[in-house]
């Protein structure tokens, strides 16, 4: 009879479909969804989904936009100077726009920026690599801006070219020389160690500005 051994009086009954009684099939799968190895394919799909990097968003755009400063962050050399430059242009059109109201609006965007800013770990872990990554600059843009809001607010007085110039300067110098609290402030987890050092950089190069900025005009 087709499908039956005699050994010692015992049968062995295969299955018409293919699988043996251990829900084996020709293919190699099991019945539940497991492979001979022993790893299922639904957990298999979502290892190679996480090592792609995770799930991306309508918004990434957006945010490479914001946080490159416009693709300023790409620059080949010294992306945070070129990073900066996104800070001076947002500042100065603001200024055009809004006379007599610079510092709200400086402020606003400085905290609306900065705030967001803070909640892009994510987007950041999965795009660039490095935990400070270059490409991420909008943290010079909203420093600049926090320098000419310190200035202003000490002075009385809207930046002139040659303020804007000099807070310029004084900003790169404290973003690379990360006077503390701003080099304690860098270690912290994310996207805030990345924010947060170059708003208090900011603030050392306004209070610079305004005792330097007399001496040269």
């Amino acid at each position: 009879m087709a499908g039956e051994t005699s050994s010692g009086g015992n049968q062995t009954e295969t299955n018409p479909t293919g699988a043996n009684e251990s829900g084996i099939n020709e293919s190699g799968i099991n019945e539940s969804g497991t492979n001979e190895s022993g790893t299922n394919e639904s957990t298999s799909s979502e290892s190679i989904g996480n090592e792609s990097g995770g799930k991306k968003s309508p918004l990434d755009p957006v945010r490479w936009f914001l946080i490159t400063s416009g693709g300023l962050g790409l620059a080949p050399f010294a992306p945070g100077t070129f990073g900066t430059l996104g800070g001076v242009a947002l500042a100065v059109t603001l200024q055009w726009l809004c006379p007599g109201n610079e510092i709200l609006t400086w402020s606003i965007a400085a905290v609306a920026l900065g705030f967001w800013g803070c909640l892009q770990t994510d987007y950041v872990a999965r795009t660039w690599p490095k935990k400070d990554p270059g490409q991420y600059v909008l943290d010079e843009v909203v420093g600049y801006l926090v320098t000419l809001i310190t200035f202003s607010l000490i002075t009385g007085d809207m930046p002139t070219a040659m303020g804007h110039a000099g807070a310029f300067l004084w900003f790169r110098v404290f973003d690379v020389w990360k006077l503390q609290p701003a080099k304690w402030l860098e270690g912290l987890p994310g996207a805030w160690g990345i924010m947060l050092d170059d708003q208090m950089a900011g603030i050392y190069a306004g209070v610079l500005l305004w005792l330097t900025l007399p001496i040269v005009t």
